[in-house]
C-alpha cells in the first residue's frame, strides 16, 4: 500500500442545521470532495408520531449532505425517496465537506 504522508486532507469544512437548506461554502474541488450528513443523536431525535401529522421521529431516517456544486451543499433528511423537512422533525443535522489534495 502505497504510503500518502500527511498531507492529504487540504479543507473540512462543517456545520450543523436545524433546516433542510443549501449552505454556501468556501469553493472546492468537486472531483476531490466529499459530504458526509449525520443527525446528532444518532438519528434518534424528534417525537415519533404513528399517525401522518405531527411531528416526524428519526428512527429509520438518515441524513445528506450532497455536494451541490463547488460552493453549495444541500442538507437534509429523509430516507428513499421520502424527503421531509427538517425542521419538522425537530433534528439536527451535522455536516461536512472533506477536500483532499
Amino acid at each position: 500500500m502505497p504510503v500518502l504522508g500527511t498531507q492529504v486532507i487540504k479543507s473540512i469544512q462543517r456545520g450543523y442545521t436545524t433546516a433542510t437548506v443549501a449552505v454556501t461554502i468556501n469553493s472546492v474541488d468537486t472531483s476531490k470532495a466529499f459530504t458526509v450528513g449525520q443527525f446528532a443523536n444518532a438519528g434518534y431525535r424528534g417525537q415519533l408520531n404513528t399517525s401522518d401529522t405531527g411531528a416526524y421521529g428519526m428512527m429509520g431516517k438518515s441524513a445528506w449532505a450532497q455536494l451541490y456544486n463547488a460552493t453549495t451543499v444541500a442538507v437534509g433528511q429523509g430516507s428513499g425517496n421520502a424527503v421531509q423537512n427538517i425542521t419538522q422533525a425537530n433534528a439536527v443535522v451535522y455536516w461536512e465537506v472533506i477536500e483532499y489534495v
